[in-house]
């Protein structure tokens, strides 16, 4: 775990000084919308609805929805927060401190930055497929009624 730990913080290390010489504004991506890679070059197609893979689908979604209830699944409902703020709450474990603009700005600035990059990715796919959301196929809500639309 030391050695994860150390590994981690030398890579957040290198790439804020890389951050730190480009610019500095957390709204700014590294790449342009263009640069980044569409995640419909990786990602397969969704399944048929009439196939063996789209029941393995629903019956994941059917656990998942059963689990709204628990820890597990409140847990769940903070990690559809995709704001830096939350997204560094989880990595504050092994950090050992929260990291927050002013703890560490230069590693707040990095994942701000990174996650628009991350965010450009997803909506290739998410264009290119179309997939209907399950809540949206099942006529239900999903555990954040307000991330809906």
């Amino acid at each position: 775990m030391m050695h994860k730990k150390r590994t981690f913080i030398l890579l957040a290390a290198l790439a804020t000084a890389a951050v730190a010489q480009a610019q500095t504004d957390l709204d700014k991506s590294f790449l342009s919308k263009d640069e980044v890679p569409n995640a419909a070059w990786y990602l397969p197609a969704p399944p048929d609805t009439s196939s063996v893979a789209f029941l393995y689908d629903y019956n994941r979604y059917q656990w998942g929805r059963s689990l709204r209830s628990t820890y597990r699944g409140r847990i769940a409902d903070f990690d559809t927060f995709w704001q830096t703020d939350s997204v560094l709450k989880g990595f504050a474990p092994v950090f050992g401190f929260y990291i927050t603009r002013t703890s560490a700005p230069e590693t707040y600035k990095l994942i701000a930055r990174a996650a628009i990059d991350a965010e450009y990715g997803v909506d290739g796919a998410k264009e290119c497929y179309m997939r209907k959301r399950p809540y949206m196929q099942f006529h239900e809500h999903t555990g954040c009624p307000t991330d809906e639309e």
